[in-house]
């Protein structure tokens, strides 16, 4: 009787060993397939980021801001919190202000100096390789966008329609 106990018990602590080993196995495909999931989502992203610059009229413009109005900028961003200009084409001339990780293009008050505007993103750009310098007059032609989980609208910027003004 003591020789079977000590048989079932060897036997039993031989298939917690087997189930620990499949566990552990297991984790690591989970992980490589996250790993894999993620690589694959960037590529559609990505993907989708070049198909959507190849696709839209850039010569469409739906609104256009010059420089140096700050009531077109203060009209627009009255506008834009219904969604008038989501998905449109844009067209903004002002200044260009980094931010932490991205950049905002700015209309000045002339009566105190105050500025107002909004993001702004390179497509497939690098944040802040792609970009103008802090303070740099810029043309942006790009198309207004719900970019991210919070809901920012963000206007994305193929590179070729940036113009430094200077």
């Amino acid at each position: 009787m003591k020789r079977i106990t000590s048989i079932l018990a060897l036997v039993l602590a031989v298939l917690m060993v087997c189930s620990a080993l499949v566990a552990c196995s297991s984790d690591k495909k989970a992980d490589t397939s996250a790993t894999k999931a993620e690589s694959e989502t960037a590529a559609v992203e990505e993907t989708e980021a070049e198909t959507e610059a190849a696709e839209v009229d850039y010569t469409d413009i739906a609104v256009t801001i010059e420089d140096g109005d700050y009531a077109a900028m203060e009209a627009f961003l009255a506008a834009w919190e219904g969604g008038q200009y989501d998905n449109k084409v844009v067209k903004v001339t002002g200044i260009s202000e980094q931010r932490m990780s991205n950049c905002t293009v700015i209309e000045r008050n002339p009566e105190d100096n105050g500025g107002r505007g909004f993001s702004w993103e390179v497509i497939d750009g690098k944040f802040p390789d792609d970009y103008p310098a802090d303070g740099a007059k810029v043309t942006l032609v790009g198309v207004m966008r719900i970019a991210n989980e919070y809901g920012a609208r963000v206007l994305m910027v193929p590179k070729e329609n940036i113009t430094v003004i200077e």
